[in-house]
């Protein structure tokens, strides 16, 4: 069956009132108070087939004969915080400052009058640069900023290189020259003294290798209750030295 508009649905109602009010006029009199109270039933279902039709009507007009459900959008996925970077638990500030201060102190061995013309030192941190037994392998590379920082303290002109003179002619490449094997900064779990493994060679019959200790220079600072650390120190060797 067709849908019926809103104009339709009217027309119809109009027409069953007028008949039904025709067929009122013409019934006995006996009987017409028993069909009048039937009128207000007439009207009540006549009310009902309005408000069917206004539902049909204004559900037609909003999903419409061919409309399909809307889909809906999937959520987008929860974004994810990255993880900061975290620095590595054994990292110490202030490393390259000391590894600066022991070269310091040990380019004073066997120092020419007028000074050091430069002093050669390896570019990466050496586990084992104290021992002379080392066989060597690749160190951890030392940044351009703890370059910078070693350099500003060592307090000698400072030449980055790879290694120092190897292979089996390594004695006669030997021209005096200062080569500097760093190791790791330690320092210990209340930061009040350091540790540096590292060697000076300069030929094969003219080296050394050690672990320097390093302590800080406290000052007296404005009052009695406070001390400030200016700087560190070489406080001497710890562990076995050795000498060629």
């Amino acid at each position: 069956m067709p849908k019926l508009t809103d104009e339709e649905v009217g027309q119809l109602l109009r027409e069953t009132f007028t008949e039904k009010e025709e067929l009122l006029n013409h019934l006995p009199e006996a009987t017409t108070p028993p069909v009048r109270r039937k009128a207000p039933v007439l009207l009540a279902a006549a009310a009902v087939l309005v408000v069917f039709a206004g539902i049909a009507v204004a559900t037609g007009l909003e999903r419409g004969p061919n409309t399909q459900p809307v889909a809906q959008s999937p959520a987008p996925p929860m974004q994810t915080v990255p993880v900061g970077k975290v620095e590595p638990k054994h990292f110490n500030p202030g490393s390259a400052y000391l590894a600066g201060v022991a070269i310091a102190e040990l380019t004073k061995w066997e120092r020419p009058a007028g000074g050091w013309p430069v002093v050669r030192v390896l570019d990466a941190s050496y586990s084992q640069a104290s021992s002379p037994t080392e066989a060597g392998g690749k160190g951890t590379p030392l940044s351009k900023r703890d370059q910078a920082s070693i350099a500003g303290s060592a307090g000698v002109p400072i030449e980055w290189v790879q290694s120092r003179p190897t292979g089996p002619d390594v004695c006669d490449q030997a021209n005096g020259t200062p080569y500097v094997t760093l190791g790791p900064v330690v320092f210990n779990e209340s930061r009040s003294s350091a540790t540096i493994g590292m060697s000076m060679w300069r030929g094969c019959l003219d080296a050394q290798w050690l672990t320097y200790r390093l302590v800080p220079i406290i000052t007296p600072a404005s009052n009695v209750y406070e001390s400030s650390v200016r700087s560190w120190k070489v406080a001497g060797t710890v562990g076995p030295v050795a000498v060629s």
